[in-house]
């Protein structure tokens, strides 16, 4: 198994994830469990930033690990979810409840990316958005279904709202390939079909270089965001952020104060 990882990535281009072998809610809600550290940083990050008393938009909050751990960190957030699966919503709904968060805290509601924007009714602060936005798209070579989504992006953010965007990169080397190989054998529990799930998910990941080209083609560019890679040679992720805090945000940051 672990010499077939390296040969499957391929590093020069994008193979898009088989459209019948996405994850189910069930073997994607497993698998999340196997990856808390990292949804665990995500939130760490995401708590440290934002301001008292903001509105939390999570666009694919999936298995609802990345919110949960957020929200316990900080109850004073207020919170809705997005995502287009009924099955992950009532998996969401059932952990909130456990949880303790009450419906005037935490929101769940059913949307996909054509319905989103006319579902909500009011501004977030800040909009955190799935990996499964970008990485789940079809063969793009041209990378238009890509723009076509960071402008949707741009439209659900609006002029103020701050948005964060964590996803899956493709390796840009054999080596590099390789370290991610080795460090997800170590640490992560993945039997053979999670394992399988997680490669194809990495070869329709987008380079960073890949992803800001397509941000300079859309209105997200004069929002002056910006992509954070980690240092740690075995980081598989990339973040593209927008933080400054817009108007709202430095209302709620003067009440706090």
């Amino acid at each position: 198994m672990a010499g077939e990882f390296t040969k499957l990535i391929p590093w020069l281009h994008r193979i898009p994830e088989p459209r019948d072998k996405l994850e189910t809610a069930e073997q994607y809600i497993k698998m999340a469990e196997n990856f808390r550290k990292s949804d665990e940083d995500l939130a760490d990050t995401l708590a440290e930033k934002i301001p008292y008393g903001a509105t939390v938009a999570e666009i694919g909050f999936g298995p609802w690990n990345t919110g949960l751990y957020l929200l316990q960190k900080r109850p004073d957030l207020t919170y809705i979810g997005y995502d287009y699966d009924e099955e992950m919503i009532l998996h969401a709904k059932k952990k909130a409840e456990v949880n303790g968060f009450t419906e005037e805290k935490v929101r769940f509601m059913h949307a996909d990316m054509t319905t989103m924007a006319n579902t909500y009714k009011g501004p977030a602060d800040l909009y955190v958005f799935s990996n499964t936005v970008i990485h789940e798209r079809p063969d793009d070579p041209e990378g238009k279904l890509l723009r076509n989504t960071l402008n949707w992006m741009s439209h659900m953010v609006g002029r103020y709202g701050g948005c964060y965007l964590r996803d899956l990169r493709r390796a840009s080397s054999e080596e590099e390939a390789k370290q991610w190989r080795n460090q997800i054998v170590q640490d992560e529990d993945l039997d053979k079909d999670q394992l399988q799930l997680f490669k194809q998910s990495q070869l329709a990941a987008d380079t960073p270089q890949e992803l800001w080209r397509a941000i300079n083609e859309t209105p997200l560019i004069a929002k002056g965001g910006r992509i954070i890679i980690p240092k740690a040679p075995n980081e598989r992720y990339w973040i593209y952020e927008i933080a400054a805090p817009s108007s709202r945000l430095r209302r709620t940051i003067k009440r706090a104060a």
